[in-house]
């Protein structure tokens, strides 16, 4: 693959034009990763593109001129070809512009291919090396470009474990999330990136922090001050709970991660105070909140399907117990059980932290699956 681009880029040079990756693809390559889709920037124009590759198809959302499949992966160029004259290598000056560009240091490098070298023309690659995320470029006032600048930064918080410095955070806290239909595949987008990553818990934190998280989801926001009872959940409200429940979460599936959110999001609705604090039939309420939630972000109908089973049946142990013997036998054997018994850890990691009940579980689950195969060989 890095031939194959040193290659592209010495087609670029005998051709009159340069050619850089760039952004996120110069930092990957710098860390010695080679993840496609490659970003790259040229001052050739698309049908120099079109002569060169065999298939070019032009970008449709400005991002990018053109995506070209080649055999290494995507490769998505900007093509600037008024922006300096054929022929000459870009003086510094000029590399810095390109540079700027980005909205952060850590995408701020730009490798050279044909060279195999990379330039700083901005001085990011201590921010790399540091794992600081730093502002390169001011605020764009354009609502998506707030909600990308946003949720790039903190999912290279949670992606990569870089860490924005303190007038970065001032910045993203001054920018309110755009309301609007229009801005919605943008917003859920984000916090899917952001849900799915490799440390959601950072994530999710960081967006609460920023008052980005309830903006996203007002559902959310009477979970934040309602009580629970602290001999089952220590660590407090509704929401903190929730928030704790991603701590040890890794890679979850998007329909998993989105159950894992919303599994108490019935709770405020149905508090009842006693002797004890309690929330009966939080997860069926909640189940039918979180459909809406999802339905208001655009989620798939599948996928809304998918997050209400998790909800609806989150109270794994005192649902088996209260079922049949043929309900708990199918919910077992559903193909979304493994995942449901991950949110089932999480809420459990989450609050008190013991497992003695989740291995407890697991246990039983076990016997139920050896008695079920002892029927169908006829023991």
């Amino acid at each position: 693959m890095k031939e194959e681009l040193a290659e592209l880029a010495s087609r670029f040079q005998t051709s009159g034009y340069v050619f850089f990756i760039v952004g996120e693809s110069a930092r990957q390559f710098y860390l010695g990763r080679r993840e496609a889709p490659f970003r790259a920037w040229t001052n050739a124009d698309l049908i120099f593109l079109a002569r060169l590759f065999d298939i070019v198809n032009c970008a449709g959302d400005g991002a990018w001129s053109a995506e070209i499949p080649t055999a290494s992966g995507l490769l998505q160029v900007v093509c600037e070809p008024l922006w300096q004259p054929g022929g000459t290598h870009p003086t510094m000056p000029r590399l810095r512009q390109i540079s700027e560009r980005q909205a952060f240091t850590a995408h701020g490098l730009l490798y050279d291919p044909g060279r195999d070298r990379f330039i700083d023309p901005c001085g990011c690659l201590a921010d790399v090396r540091s794992g600081r995320l730093r502002a390169l470029s001011p605020p764009d006032d354009h609502p998506a470009a707030r909600i990308r600048r946003l949720f790039e930064a903190v999912t290279l918080e949670c992606e990569e474990q870089l860490a924005p410095q303190e007038e970065l955070l001032a910045e993203l806290a001054s920018l309110p999330v755009p309301a609007g239909k229009e801005w919605l595949p943008l917003v859920r987008d984000g916090l899917s990136a952001v849900l799915t990553s490799r440390q959601p818990f950072i994530g999710l934190q960081r967006l609460h922090q920023l008052g980005a998280l309830l903006e996203i989801l007002p559902e959310l926001a009477p979970l934040s001050g309602c009580p629970q009872d602290k001999e089952y959940h220590p660590e407090g409200d509704v929401l903190t709970h929730t928030l704790e429940c991603f701590r040890r979460c890794r890679r979850l599936p998007l329909a998993t991660a989105l159950g894992l959110l919303l599994h108490d999001i019935g709770k405020p609705a149905t508090l009842a105070a006693g002797k004890t604090l309690s929330f009966p039939r939080h997860a069926s309420v909640g189940a039918a909140m979180a459909a809406r939630v999802l339905r208001r972000l655009g989620h798939s109908q599948e996928l809304g399907e998918e997050v209400r089973f998790y909800v609806r049946h989150h109270l794994l142990r005192q649902y088996l117990e209260r079922c049949s013997a043929e309900e708990g036998e199918a919910l077992i054997h559903h193909r979304w059980f493994e995942n449901l018994l991950r949110i089932y850890r999480a809420d459990i990691q989450g609050s008190s932290g013991d497992l003695s009940r989740y291995r407890a579980l697991v246990r039983q689950l076990s016997e139920i699956h050896g008695l079920r195969g002892k029927r169908e060989q006829g023991g």
